[in-house]
C-alpha cells in the first residue's frame, strides 16, 4: 500500500513539474485528508471540494491558552497546541526560481468575515488583514516554502457555505503567476448517547437532589465516567435543567479535533455555563441565532421548544455514520425548535435532513420524553425506548388478577393510590389509551418512517400520563427520559407497587433491558419529576467522538 502511494505521488510530482514550467506558483493543503501536506499527493483537485477530496479547517472555538476566550477571537496563534487547530497551507515557487516582484494573497469575498489567516515569518505567525488583497513579504519565497495557517470563527450557515478560496499570486517581471486552493470548515456534529460516556454533569440543588447526586457518585466511578457537579451558588436555585442548556458535540479534521458545546438560546443565567465552566483546551463552545420568547421562556404553551431536551440525534444509520438529528414541533400551532438553529444544523449537512417529530401533546414538548436510543448487539446496533400506556394497563390488570390489587403505588407522588385504584380509574385509562393512539403513535410513526425502523426495533416502556391544561405530563416518572452510560442505564424510579420488597414496574423494565445486555439503575429524581422532568433532563453527558 505504501509503495503504491509513493508511486502515485511520484507520478503526480512529475506531472506538476511538466505542467508548471510556465506557471510556477503552487499552493496546497491536506487535500487528500491523510493528516499531512504533500505537494505531490495534495496537488490534484486542490481548487475544488467534494465529499471524497478537499482540504478542511477548524472553527477554532476552544481555548488552548485557557483564558476564558475562544482562540479564534484574537489575532494571534496561541502557542504550539493552538497551532494544531489551524490548518497548514504551503506556497511554493516550482523549480526554485528566484522570487521577485510582489506576492499577494486574497480570500473569497463571502468568506472573509469568517476566516482568520496567518503567515509564518521567522518564528512568529502574522495575522493577514481581511481586505481584498494583501502583500506578503516576497523574501519568504526566497527562503523556501511559505507557510500559512487558517482557522474559522464560524460554522457553515445559510449566509456562508463554509467554503473559502485562497488565491495567491506573484507579480513578476515575466508576468503574473497565480494559483488557488479551496478549503471547507469542518462541521459541527452532535453525539449520540450510544457512544462511550466520558463525563456527566449535574447541578447541585441543596436540600432537593442529594439522593440523585449520591447515586451518581456511586454509579459513575466503576463505569469510568467523571462526575462534574455544578455549584449551587453560581446560578439561581431553579436553574437545574442541564440537558436543556446545551448539546455537546465535536468538530474534527484528519488527526485533530475537539469537543464543542452548542449553547441554547433561552435567555437564562444557566445558559452561560458552557462558556464559563467548560471552555478550555480541546473544549470549545458556540451559539447561533436569537432568543425567541414564544419558544424559549419556559412558561407554558410552546415556550419550552427551544430547550435542548428537544434536540437529539440517532445512532449511526445506513449512509449516515453520525446518525440524523431530530427535534420536536407542535403540529397544532406550527411552532418548533428555533428555525435559525434548524437551518444551521442543516447547513452542516452531515446529520441532515433533520427529522421533525410531533411533540405538541406534551406539556414540555421535548423529544427526549419520547425516544431514547440504546446500543445493542446485532441487528441495527441499537433499539429505541418509547413510552407505552397500554403496556402499563396490561401489567396493572395482570397484577389485579394475581391478587395484588391492594399494593400501594406512586408513593410520594399521589396519595392513596393502589394497583387497583389506578387500574379502575376509567377516566384516566381512557385519557392514556386515547393519548397513545392519537398522539404518541403519530410521534413514533414519524421516527419509524424517517429512519426505516419497525416494531421489532422498539422497546415499549410502561408509562402513564396525566392531563395538564391542554397537554400531558408524566404521572409515572418517565423511564424513557433516561441516560445511557457505557452499557448501563440511569432511569427514574417509577415508584411502582412493592411486592416482597421489589418494585414490580422496575422488575419488568429490568427484564426487558437485560435481554439486550443492559443493566438498569433506578434513581430518585423526585424533585425533577415534580417539575415535569426526569434523569435525562437533569443531566448532560459528554460522549467520546473517537
Amino acid at each position: 500500500m505504501k509503495s503504491n502511494c509513493f508511486l502515485l505521488c511520484l507520478a503526480l510530482a512529475l506531472l506538476i513539474i511538466q505542467s508548471c514550467a510556465s506557471e510556477r506558483l503552487l499552493v496546497v493543503a491536506d487535500t487528500d485528508r491523510d493528516g499531512k501536506v504533500n505537494f505531490a499527493c495534495d496537488a490534484a483537485g486542490r481548487d475544488s471540494w467534494t465529499e471524497a477530496r478537499g482540504a478542511m479547517f477548524m472553527f477554532n472555538n476552544d481555548s488552548d491558552q485557557n483564558n476564558g476566550k475562544q482562540d479564534c477571537t484574537d489575532r494571534v496563534v496561541n502557542g504550539p497546541k493552538d497551532l494544531l487547530d489551524l490548518a497548514p497551507v504551503f506556497i511554493r515557487q516550482v523549480h526554485q526560481a528566484a522570487a521577485s516582484g510582489r506576492l499577494f494573497i486574497s480570500l473569497s469575498e463571502r468568506a472573509r468575515p469568517f476566516v482568520n489567516l496567518f503567515y509564518k515569518s521567522g518564528g512568529d505567525y502574522v495575522f493577514v488583514e481581511h481586505e481584498a488583497e494583501q502583500d506578503l513579504p516576497v523574501r519568504l519565497l526566497k527562503e523556501g516554502d511559505v507557510e500559512l495557517r487558517v482557522e474559522a470563527n464560524s460554522y457553515a450557515f445559510s449566509g456562508w457555505d463554509g467554503m473559502v478560496d485562497i488565491v495567491v499570486s506573484l507579480d513578476t517581471p515575466g508576468g503574473m503567476l497565480e494559483d488557488s486552493l479551496r478549503l471547507k470548515v469542518a462541521p459541527f456534529v452532535l453525539l449520540s448517547g450510544v457512544r462511550k460516556a466520558e463525563r456527566i454533569y449535574i447541578r447541585d440543588f441543596p436540600g432537593k437532589n442529594e439522593p440523585l447526586i449520591q447515586s451518581l457518585k456511586e454509579v459513575t466511578p466503576p463505569l469510568g465516567v467523571e462526575l462534574k457537579i455544578i455549584g449551587a451558588s453560581t446560578y439561581p436555585p431553579w436553574e437545574i435543567w442541564l440537558q436543556d442548556i446545551m448539546e455537546v458535540g465535536f468538530s474534527r479534521v484528519p488527526f485533530q479535533g475537539h469537543h464543542v458545546v452548542f449553547k441554547a438560546n433561552r435567555g437564562k443565567p444557566l445558559d452561560d455555563m458552557p462558556e464559563k465552566e467548560m471552555l478550555g483546551p480541546d473544549f470549545g463552545w458556540f451559539r447561533f441565532g436569537n432568543v425567541i420568547p414564544e419558544t424559549s421562556r419556559g412558561a407554558g404553551g410552546d415556550s419550552w421548544l427551544d430547550w435542548y431536551g428537544n434536540l437529539e440525534v440517532t445512532p449511526p444509520l445506513p449512509g449516515k455514520p453520525f446518525g440524523r438529528i431530530f427535534y420536536g414541533y407542535n403540529k397544532h400551532t406550527g411552532r418548533s425548535l428555533n428555525p435559525q438553529i434548524i437551518s444551521l444544523l442543516e447547513a452542516q449537512d452531515v446529520q441532515a435532513p433533520l427529522i421533525k417529530i410531533h411533540t405538541g401533546w406534551l406539556l414540555i414538548k421535548h423529544v427526549d420524553e419520547i425516544f431514547n436510543f440504546i446500543p445493542v448487539l446485532g441487528g441495527r446496533g441499537f433499539k429505541v425506548l418509547v413510552p407505552d400506556t397500554p403496556t402499563t394497563y396490561r401489567l396493572l390488570d395482570q397484577w389485579v388478577a394475581e391478587g395484588k390489587g391492594g399494593l400501594p403505588m406512586l408513593k410520594g407522588l399521589e396519595k392513596n393510590k393502589t394497583v387497583r385504584s389506578v387500574a379502575d380509574d376509567a377516566r384516566q385509562r381512557d385519557f392514556n389509551l386515547h393519548l397513545q393512539k392519537e398522539e404518541i403513535e403519530i410521534s413514533l410513526d414519524g421516527m419509524k418512517s424517517a429512519i426505516g425502523i419497525g416494531e421489532d426495533d422498539l422497546i415499549r416502556i410502561p408509562a402513564l400520563f396525566t392531563p395538564y391544561e391542554k397537554f400531558a405530563a408524566a404521572l409515572i416518572p418517565n423511564m424513557v427520559n433516561a441516560v445511557h452510560l457505557n452499557g448501563q442505564m440511569l432511569m427514574a424510579n417509577p415508584r411502582g407497587p412493592l411486592d416482597g420488597g421489589k418494585d414490580l414496574i422496575q422488575e419488568y423494565v429490568r427484564g426487558l433491558l437485560s435481554r439486550e445486555g443492559m443493566r438498569v439503575h433506578f434513581l430518585d429524581d423526585l424533585v425533577y419529576h415534580n417539575w415535569c422532568g426526569n434523569v435525562h433532563c437533569a443531566t448532560n453527558v459528554v460522549y467520546s467522538f473517537h
